[in-house]
């Protein structure tokens, strides 16, 4: 069966590589009837082009030194997982 966690899967690989035909024809059919696998890609796809931007403008850097502590990723997390809940809550 076809779920989210696969659409998942299929919208980060999309971003990198063509898909075949049968991934498009899975990860079409499902985008229709999940808005939570759609709004996944609406954000996944601002990631890339917000991390493209700061790319450009010389903001990210590939030292070890600017890599986020362990405490700084959690707090990161907690705060994307509130933003998706409350979106998540708002759609229902």
């Amino acid at each position: 069966m076809f779920d989210c966690k696969h659409a998942s899967i299929l919208v980060s690989k999309k971003l990198d590589q063509p898909l075949s035909r049968r991934e498009r024809i899975q990860l079409w059919t499902h985008m229709r009837i999940c808005s939570t696998c759609r709004l996944y890609r609406k954000q996944l796809v601002g990631l890339q082009l917000l991390f493209a931007i700061a790319s450009e403008s010389g903001r990210v850097s590939k030292d070890d030194s600017n890599r986020l502590s362990p405490a700084q990723k959690d707090k990161i997390s907690k705060q994307i997982y509130g933003i998706l809940k409350s979106e998540s809550s708002q759609e229902d």
